[in-house]
């Protein structure tokens, strides 16, 4: 079932990552973390000051230090904190795409484990 999901994750973003605008931001987040500071709420309510009317594709990314199906789930709930922001942000709900990556798309390797912690969020030039 797992890799079923993971299948339908990558045909979703090849798609989804053609019509992905240069306007995006990163938010690096802590071991085991998945809830926003307010360092972290603020940078994503900046950002949606401006961008506030076009669609949103979240993707959280989690290092590959535990279980396949915990990284899941972690990166998810990075994705669905992201999410609670950006729709306080005036965003509407069915404007915002989510998805947990996991760790199946990680940046850095061994020592740099961290920066495999974070949140991405992309607006979308056109609807998916």
């Amino acid at each position: 079932m797992i890799n079923f999901i993971f299948i339908l994750i990558h045909i979703f973003l090849s798609s989804a990552q053609a019509w992905a605008l240069p306007q995006t931001i990163k938010i690096q987040l802590e071991r085991h973390q998945s809830h926003l500071n307010m360092a972290q709420k603020e940078q994503i309510n900046d950002f949606f000051k401006t961008y506030h009317h076009q669609k949103v594709f979240i993707t959280g990314h989690s290092e590959d230090g535990g279980s396949t199906q915990y990284n899941l789930i972690l990166s998810y709930q990075r994705a669905q904190s992201a999410l609670e922001q950006i729709k306080l942000n005036h965003v509407p709900a069915d404007m915002i795409f989510i998805q947990g990556a996991g760790s199946n798309r990680n940046q850095a390797p061994g020592s740099l484990l961290m920066n495999n912690r974070y949140i991405e969020i992309n607006l979308m030039e056109e609807s998916l």
